[in-house]
């Protein structure tokens, strides 16, 4: 496993034990914001899964 992948796994795995640990609700909408964000790290395995595009920038 790439390291972009283990960020991610660790994200996810942060921001479960982080609402399993804390109910209140406001800590919770962050936890799942934590598992939002590793999502995407850990299906693509990079840290750049989006791309820039500037077209206006091609003369």
């Amino acid at each position: 496993m790439n390291k972009a992948r283990i960020f991610g796994l660790f994200l996810i795995t942060t921001g479960l034990i982080w609402s399993y640990n804390f109910e209140a609700h406001n800590l919770n909408f962050f936890a799942g914001m934590l598992v939002g964000v590793g999502v995407p790290f850990l299906l693509t395995g990079k840290f750049r899964f989006w791309k820039w595009k500037f077209p206006e920038a091609k003369q």
